[in-house]
């Protein structure tokens, strides 16, 4: 089983992945119908071969994402750090420095 850190970190990279998947499908699709340059209204008539890969790559990345952020969330509920685990440490570590000379 992979850690939380892992599984955070899988989960994260495949939503970034998808965000940016997204922005070049949203930019192809401007640039291909002339809205990029132009300051005058742009025509939906095509759809780059660009933009449905990215489309698909995006769509892959994000349900790629959601079992590891469902297990790192359920991970995080089950076994979460508690503060008065630092707080003892802290109090024994403050104790003993002030003990030493």
């Amino acid at each position: 089983m992979l850690s939380r850190r892992a599984l955070g970190i899988f989960a994260l990279t495949a939503v970034i992945l998808a965000a940016i998947s997204f922005a070049v499908v949203d930019v192809s699709i401007a640039n291909a119908n002339g809205c990029v340059v132009t300051s005058g209204p742009c025509v939906d008539t095509r759809m780059p071969l660009m933009a449905t890969s990215f489309a698909i790559l995006g769509t892959i990345a994000l349900l790629l994402s959601v079992l590891p952020a469902i297990r790192w969330f359920a991970g995080a509920i089950h076994h979460p750090t508690h503060d008065e685990d630092f707080e003892a440490q802290a109090l024994a570590a403050a104790t003993s420095s002030e003990e030493a000379p």
